[in-house]
């Protein structure tokens, strides 16, 4: 992916973040409560959005450096 193409798409997938809502509450770029279960749910986007970046613009090591509870290292297999 050309690093202007994971740009937009970055930028999509984080004002589908900021606009997730549950139904009858705020956007969650304004929210002042979250429920655990959509708390759950717009974290693992955010994580989804982060690693897809970081694949796209060739920083994947730097992402599991920084979140290694969340991001675990590709193993490469050797061949054989």
């Amino acid at each position: 992916m050309h690093h202007m193409d994971a740009c937009h798409e970055t930028f999509r997938r984080l004002c589908e973040i900021a606009e997730y809502r549950e139904e009858g509450s705020s956007p969650f770029l304004v929210a002042d409560l979250v429920h655990q279960e959509d708390l759950f749910k717009i974290q693992e986007k955010i994580g989804d959005t982060l690693l897809k970046l970081a694949q796209a613009i060739g920083l994947e090591d730097e992402l599991v450096k920084r979140f290694p509870y969340a991001f675990e290292p590709l193993e490469v297999e050797s061949p054989e």
